[in-house]
């Protein structure tokens, strides 16, 4: 008797509207018996009106409002706080239902905004000059949780957002298909509607993910390999997991996706001073490039605590650029949005960790 009381005490769990596509949406609809047109109307208040609570929506049957009220919710994140660089750029801190802290940037540069999106809690990739490992991996995201990261900034921010990047916390690969399902949600027209030669997925170079992603994803959504250096021993010290899957074999992989599929590619390099920012090292990285057609966005360190690492001068920064522009391969140099406001992936997170364990108050 004592047990049954305890399990009627138990919630059962809300379902998050904003990881629904329109047709789970109808099909919601109608297991809470109402009709099936009505996940078209739903799909319509919470992509492309965004909103915030059920009282905003005007044209659905109020008894199907409280039905959605008790057993669903818009939303599975919690806003915590928000820090506004002196570039403008802000970094948004998101609590999950289970107590978790999950980093979002807007960034704002020549007349675009771009949203920088995380796919897990931490990571496990640990890459030595990358703060979301430092906090340690705890779990994926899922795809509600991926694209209420994009609501709740849009809903503060009110602008109109013009890229989307996976960029953030995490290893997106390694939660593949929660990030495909929240791809499918804000490309689609009854979703945000970005179009798919906006969005870019960021990886480290996991080859199953790369496959997998590959096969099953819009071609015009672009993969970004955060390559870091053009020899293996460098990027197994900076990149560990390129002791399981090694330059040859991610080259293999990409050369042959990009025959297959058509998928276009971008190198990301995060430039260390004395690490991989010399002549040998662009010569090397502008040969990898031209492979696979790749544009190389060459990224200035952005320093976290306790990082061995320095940021290169920029004259250093430039000659290297000089030499991939000698190979004719296309290139960006970006100085890291946000320094003041720690906007490097996972430099928030952490730090609200830490003034959890010292029982210090971080000022929301």
């Amino acid at each position: 008797m004592i047990l049954r009381r305890q399990i009627q005490k138990i919630k059962p769990e809300k379902i998050c509207l904003r990881g629904l596509s329109e047709r789970e949406l109808s099909r919601l609809s109608t297991q809470l018996g109402e009709q099936a047109y009505r996940g078209a109307q739903l799909a319509r208040w919470i992509y492309g009106e965004n909103v915030s609570c059920f009282k905003q929506i005007n044209n659905l049957p109020q008894a199907f409002l409280n039905t959605l009220q008790e057993r669903t919710e818009l939303s599975n994140l919690e806003w915590v706080e928000t820090g506004v660089s002196s570039d403008r750029s802000e970094k948004f801190l998101f609590r999950t239902q289970d107590n978790l802290y999950v980093e979002t940037v807007w960034i704002r540069k020549n007349g675009r905004n771009t949203v920088c999106l995380s796919s897990q809690v931490g990571c496990k990739m640990n890459c030595s000059f990358c703060a979301s490992s430092k906090g340690g991996f705890v779990r994926n995201l899922s795809a509600s949780e991926i694209t209420s990261q994009l609501a709740l900034v849009q809903a503060r921010v009110k602008e109109p957002v013009h890229n989307l990047v996976y960029m953030g916390m995490g290893e997106p690969l390694e939660n593949v298909d929660a990030v495909m399902k929240s791809i499918e949600i804000v490309h689609s027209p009854w979703g945000y509607g970005i179009g798919s030669r906006r969005i870019t997925v960021s990886t480290v170079g996991l080859v199953p993910g790369i496959e997998k992603f590959s096969e099953k994803t819009l071609r015009q959504v672009r993969l970004s390999i955060s390559i870091h250096s053009p020899f293996d021993r460098t990027r197994s010290r900076i990149v560990p997991i390129n002791r399981k899957y090694s330059l040859k074999t991610l080259m293999q992989t990409l050369v042959q996706h990009r025959a297959k599929f058509g998928r276009e590619y971008t190198f990301e390099y995060t430039l260390l001073q004395g690490v991989n920012d010399s002549d040998k090292d662009a010569h090397e990285l502008a040969r990898l490039a031209k492979q696979t057609g790749s544009k190389v966005n060459l990224i200035a360190y952005n320093p976290i605590e306790d990082a061995e690492f320095e940021r290169p001068e920029l004259s250093r920064m430039r000659a290297f650029r000089r030499i991939l522009d000698r190979h004719h391969v296309r290139n960006t140099l970006r100085i890291s949005s946000g320094v003041d406001i720690n906007a490097a992936c996972g430099q928030l997170r952490l730090k609200k960790i830490e003034s959890r364990n010292t029982k210090v108050d971080f000022r929301d």
